[in-house]
């Protein structure tokens, strides 16, 4: 049985992929991942039930090129404070793995600065700070098509990373790269970023 939809169709490109930044398979990708203790699937399975199998690469691919290609190990919890208001927990960033170096994550960043201000990627735009991404089309096979948008934000010094797959949507207004505008934009707010 084929790991993701669409996998035949696919799998020799996301191999080349994978092994530009040293991984010699998504078995070998997820087998990273487990080693540090952290099973993306099942994070993004249990955020998103109904989650397309290739989406959990989407947020690791997307966090390792806002980081200057670094793969940071991802968590739920922001701090934990006690009765009195006091933060008595703060996760210490981790990285897992370098993918990329950080040039090849500068210029990756700004051809997807390119896609938010003058692609397809353009509904994801905030007027607050700048936003890159990448807009897609999966195709299903029945006729109808998957929209997704995965988007970084803030552009320069990112603190949030979004990825959006909208099943049978390619025909809503402002596909998934909409969807992503108020991710981002709520993200941004919580931490202070943006009004």
């Amino acid at each position: 049985m084929p790991l993701f939809e669409s996998y035949d169709r696919r799998i020799k490109q996301i191999n080349e992929a994978l092994a530009k930044y040293g991984i010699g398979s998504i078995e070998e990708a997820e087998q990273l991942c487990l080693s540090k203790g952290i099973n993306v699937r099942e994070i993004v399975n249990g955020i998103q039930p109904i989650a397309f199998e290739n989406a959990g690469w989407a947020y690791v691919v997307g966090a390792a090129i806002a980081n200057e290609g670094a793969i940071m190990q991802p968590y739920l919890v922001d701090g934990i404070y006690n009765a009195n208001g006091e933060r008595s927990f703060s996760p210490i960033p981790v990285k897992l793995k370098q993918a990329m170096d950080a040039d090849t994550a500068a210029a990756e960043i700004d051809s997807m600065k390119g896609g938010v201000t003058e692609g397809t990627g353009g509904k994801a735009a905030l007027d607050d700070v700048a936003v890159a991404g990448k807009t897609g089309t999966h195709e299903r096979g029945d006729g109808s098509d998957d929209s997704w948008f995965v988007g970084i934000g803030p552009s320069e010094n990112s603190r949030v990373v979004v990825a959006i797959v909208l099943e049978e949507g390619s025909d809503l207004p402002g596909g998934a790269a909409s969807r992503a505008q108020g991710v981002l934009r709520t993200a941004l707010q919580v931490q202070g970023v943006i009004k």
